[in-house]
């Protein structure tokens, strides 16, 4: 057998001017296709202004331009049982920079959307957004 192959495609815009960060979910950007692809890297440059606990989810869809849209999922191991939560990953320190955020949909999702939101509706901002899709 061969080795197995690894592709990274990208970097790709996924916003072509900066946009606002309000209290509440907004795509950000469009779908994006993941066919054939693991691995989402979100790499962002963010000014937080008055924003706080800024957060990045990917939203799952079965078909493009779909109206169904599923949160990730992470699981987490308790007592009793394995407890599934929202992938939903949050910038805990409120100083602008620049991040790179990676959401794995273990090769199950053939789209996905971006979403953004801060905890105070603030005057925060998404500079720069461009993104890398890897299959391992």
């Amino acid at each position: 057998m061969g080795k197995a192959f690894k592709r990274l495609e990208g970097p790709t815009d996924l916003i072509s001017s900066a946009q606002g960060i309000t209290n509440s979910y907004v795509d950000l950007g469009g779908e994006i296709v993941m066919e054939e692809f693991r691995y989402f890297g979100l790499w962002v440059d963010y000014t937080v202004g008055t924003s706080t606990n800024i957060e990045f989810r990917a939203i799952q869809k079965h078909g493009s331009d779909h109206a169904d849209e599923f949160s990730s999922q992470i699981e987490t191991v308790g007592a009793s049982a394995t407890l599934l939560e929202d992938d939903i990953k949050q910038f805990n320190v409120d100083a602008s920079g620049k991040a790179l955020v990676i959401f794995d949909t273990k090769g199950l999702a053939p789209y996905i959307q971006i979403q953004v939101k801060d905890a105070a509706d603030g005057s925060g901002t998404i500079d720069t957004a461009v993104y890398t899709k890897s299959n391992g």
